[in-house]
């Protein structure tokens, strides 16, 4: 109903949405009040009433880091909790959400408080793998005890943002399937065969 106030978080979450679609549609360099505005079906001055134009650059940002840590894990064992979760971050559709993730990364090079930001995401990221990768090592007995859980944390963040790459360049679906079977032949011991 024109004329209709809603609460300003509402207006944020609808900004936010509209921020992110804009972005993912057309780039990051392209996100502009105006275009949020049009993509959200307000005016312009309703969004820079709510935020400014940095601000909608960290909304992405924002979005773009909680999608990549807030995956669910449903297995018990750390073993298996830790191939859950190569396989549910290598299973990438959203290529839009990969290639914006990217940007970020690009632009990160060129300005010290995003590179700040991307750096603490990294950390933030590999922390999820190195959690459960500290209790494979507890549990094991075999080869994972002779390495650290921060080593494994970051191969296998370093596989999974090496298939995001790859998909960036690839004009065919990645096969993060195999990337998934290979992790399953070093990480699964001869015992726990899923």
């Amino acid at each position: 109903m024109p004329g209709q106030k809603i609460a300003e978080s509402e207006r944020k979450e609808q900004i936010l949405t509209a921020t992110m679609r804009v972005a993912t549609k057309m780039g990051l360099e392209k996100v502009t009040g105006r275009r949020v505005a049009a993509e959200a079906g307000i005016s312009s001055g309703s969004v820079f009433s709510i935020t400014n134009q940095n601000d909608l650059y960290w909304h992405c940002w924002i979005i773009i880091v909680w999608w990549l840590t807030t995956r669910e894990i449903q297995a018990s064992d750390p073993r298996s909790q830790f191939l859950e979760l190569v396989s549910s971050e290598a299973q990438v559709d959203e290529r839009e959400e990969i290639d914006l993730l990217l940007e970020f990364w690009i632009l990160g090079r060129k300005h010290p408080e995003m590179r700040s930001r991307f750096q603490e995401a990294m950390v933030k990221y590999r922390d999820k793998f190195c959690l459960i990768a500290r209790q494979m090592i507890q549990d094991d007995n075999d080869k994972l005890s002779q390495t650290t859980p921060e080593s494994i944390a970051i191969f296998a963040s370093s596989l999974i943002i090496g298939n995001a790459l790859g998909m960036m360049f690839a004009p065919e679906p990645s096969n993060s399937d195999a990337l998934v079977e290979v992790a399953k032949i070093l990480f699964l011991d001869s015992n726990n065969k899923e």
